[in-house]
């Protein structure tokens, strides 16, 4: 067992099959070619690091590892060659890599700045929540340009694209996929898409498939698409199916005038059903507003 108590521990090349403990005003850092073997465990409240200060070396995986919090700096890499390797809170700017048969879990709040890049031919996933992680989310963050093979975002999940994801193998959303940013891949949606960062526009350059049990929430709060109104933007086939629902925001009163282009699409199959009768979705995605604000908001779910 090591216990770091204050300042910073510093690890160069090496093997783990213990345990490590982090004291609230310290910090561990992986710096050098280090293997995480069965045995090693990770615990404390402050923070677990992989972060050498140029490019040199690779740590591994060999074993299911659970950290409760970790940072990768921009010249880090983990290699996961055997197990799961499942990640708490913490940020990225660097590299994870997945041999085949292995899998990489976000189960906290999570963060994928510029720099972040993932491979390999394991499972991508965004885990359901769990009693030490209550609110699992993954943010790309503006600016980053992110790769994943593939990624599934379990039920309880969320996923904020705010930045660009690149996703050659698809993303399957069974938790809520939102953000301003653009999905680079086909998306598969069975739970719920919420496009904005309240409001905004998301992109799927790419197909989008809705199923039966999907949900598009769309936040109307205006007249101006992205500024003032949420739409989903897609440049391949939508297959359409499940609901749409319209959130009235910022004391927003629609007027029977108004025409609010809350879908964007090149080429779409089938048809999305409204959870209120007052409203209709053109073919085009045109939204139509009903003559009286007090029926839209008796039908609506929600209406803030």
């Amino acid at each position: 067992v090591i216990e770091v108590q204050q300042g910073r521990l510093t690890l160069g090349n090496g093997t783990s099959s213990g345990r490590f403990e982090v004291a609230a005003q310290a910090d561990l850092n992986f710096a050098g070619n280090f293997s995480w073997n069965s045995g090693t465990t990770f615990a404390g409240a402050r923070s677990f690091r992989v972060d050498p200060v140029e490019p040199c070396c690779n740590v591994a995986a060999n074993t299911d590892l659970l950290f409760p919090n970790l940072t990768l700096g921009q010249h880090g890499v983990i290699e996961v060659q055997q197990g799961r390797l499942t990640l708490g809170n913490g940020t990225s700017s660097g590299t994870i890599r997945l041999a085949a048969r292995t899998e990489l879990n976000f189960a906290g709040n999570f963060r994928l700045n510029a720099g972040a890049n993932f491979a390999g031919n394991g499972v991508f996933r965004v885990s359901s929540a769990t009693p030490q992680f209550a609110t699992p989310q993954l943010i790309v963050s503006r600016g980053a340009d992110v790769t994943f093979p593939n990624l599934e975002v379990a039920s309880g999940a969320a996923l904020s694209v705010l930045g660009k994801l690149r996703s050659p193998g698809g993303i399957t959303n069974r938790g809520t996929l939102s953000g301003t940013g653009t999905i680079i891949g086909n998306v598969v949606n069975i739970g719920i898409i919420r496009p904005g960062d309240s409001p905004g526009i998301l992109t799927i350059d790419g197909n989008l498939t809705q199923t039966d049990a999907g949900l598009l929430e769309l936040e109307i709060g205006g007249v101006t698409a992205g500024a003032q109104y949420d739409q989903l933007k897609v440049t391949g086939l939508a297959t359409l199916a499940g609901r749409v629902e319209i959130v009235l925001v910022n004391a927003f009163s629609p007027q029977p005038a108004d025409r609010l282009q809350v879908l964007d699409l090149a080429a779409r199959t089938g048809s999305l059903t409204p959870t209120s009768g007052s409203f209709k979705l053109s073919p085009s995605g045109g939204l139509r507003i009903p003559r009286r604000r007090a029926t839209l908001c008796r039908h609506v779910l929600f209406c803030r």
